[in-house]
């Protein structure tokens, strides 16, 4: 199952960056996109050697 990733912005204002996949229990959430891409290529796009 492939990662969805969408963003959401709280009553404050403020902007997250949420993550659900079948690898985690509970979503990944985080307020920079980078840190988002980076979860994504440490999980997806490493290479066998590397797990």
């Amino acid at each position: 199952m492939e990662p969805r990733v969408w963003e959401y912005v709280d009553r404050t204002g403020q902007s997250w960056w949420m993550i659900q996949d079948s690898l985690a229990d509970e979503p990944f959430r985080s307020l920079s996109i980078n840190d988002v891409r980076i979860l994504l290529e440490q999980q997806y796009l490493a290479s066998p050697d590397d797990v």
